[in-house]
């Protein structure tokens, strides 16, 4: 069964949005650290400072999930790029029978 192109690329340009959504996410993310940390060493006498840490804690928290949320998603990418050469690949209407004997090299060095 033939798998239709559009739905290929479709696929591609949503995996690829959500990489890039991803990425801005943790560039926000970083952004906000940032800011929570100058802050926090700007105004460290001030009474809600104590409020500093655990914001900080949150953002960090939040940060590790995006990244983890980045190596799902490559490897749902990595898993997509295999189902493509699977359907790319050239038909193989029967498999053989043995296995081929393969020419490595090593025979030379018996003969």
């Amino acid at each position: 069964m033939n798998i239709d192109p559009t739905s290929a690329i479709r696929l591609s340009s949503a995996i690829n949005e959500v990489e890039e959504t991803i990425d801005q996410a943790a560039l926000r993310t970083t952004d906000l650290i940032n800011e929570i940390i100058n802050t926090r060493v700007t105004y460290r006498s001030h009474e809600a400072a104590v409020y500093a840490q655990p914001a900080l804690k949150r953002a960090q928290q939040a940060l590790a999930q995006l990244s983890a949320a980045q190596d799902e998603i490559a490897h749902s990418h990595a898993a997509l790029r295999n189902a493509h050469r699977v359907v790319a690949g050239p038909e193989h209407p029967t498999c053989p029978d043995a296995p081929q004997k393969v020419f490595t090299g090593a025979e030379l060095q018996n003969a």
